[in-house]
């Protein structure tokens, strides 16, 4: 709730700054949930796992990473909620090549 807090005051912009989530696991769903109930809008789950894409988790459109490009414009800030190790060197490869920018257009909060 601490970091919910903090991204709300900073870069959420009060929740006016739509997201997209990176992990459609235990901590992204959780992050969606959390962020959902501060009212914010949630644009995308991003994902590697071809089971989940696809689908639509708590009302929110799974896509594939692969495809981000496709979507870029309407992401929004990139939130990577991936618990796994070594995680977040696979956010970077899949958003560095593509022009999203650390700490601007996308942060971590796992």
């Amino acid at each position: 709730r601490l970091k919910l807090h903090y991204l709300l005051e900073g870069p959420l912009e009060k929740g006016k700054r739509p997201v997209s989530i990176c992990g459609a696991g235990p901590v992204g769903k959780s992050w969606l949930k959390l962020l959902k109930t501060a009212g914010v809008d949630i644009r995308y789950l991003i994902e590697v796992n071809p089971r989940k894409i696809g689908k639509v988790i708590h009302g929110v459109p799974v896509i594939d990473s692969a495809e981000l490009a496709l979507y870029r414009e309407r992401a929004g800030l990139v939130l990577g909620a991936v618990g796994q190790k070594g995680a977040r060197g696979s956010v970077r490869a899949h958003l560095d090549p593509l022009d999203f920018v650390e700490g601007e257009d996308y942060i971590f909060v796992s």
